[in-house]
């Protein structure tokens, strides 16, 4: 079934490893636990992000952000190119400044690209 409620323990805990490993890239992670990329991402929207593990990649992928070549531990925004107070994306690894994004949010709120 698509809502994953088959998946193992087993099935979760290399989820997870994958997701980490991979840093979100869901056709990456798919290829590495042998499930359908709707599947990983069906289970990382409705499962894994209501986790501990979810809110450890996302401060785990921030440090490697803050700490990526060049970055000198700055972030940007992807639309506009400055810094400043950014809110992160929670599917990729992009950040945007409330007003850029699309439509401009009033509020933080969950952010998908």
């Amino acid at each position: 079934p698509t809502d994953c409620s088959d998946w193992t323990k087993a099935d979760k805990d290399h989820f997870r490893a994958a997701v980490f490993e991979k840093h979100e890239n869901m056709q990456e992670v798919s290829e590495m636990i042998g499930k359908p990329v709707n599947e990983c991402i069906t289970y990382y929207l409705v499962k894994f992000k209501r986790t501990k593990s979810y809110k450890s990649l996302k401060r785990s992928l921030k440090r490697k952000a803050n700490m990526g070549e060049g970055s000198a531990g700055t972030l940007a925004c992807n639309e506009c190119g400055k810094g400043g107070m950014l809110i992160a994306c929670d599917t990729c690894e992009a950040h945007y400044h409330l007003a850029c994004t699309t439509p401009p949010l009033a509020n933080i709120a969950v952010l998908l690209c």
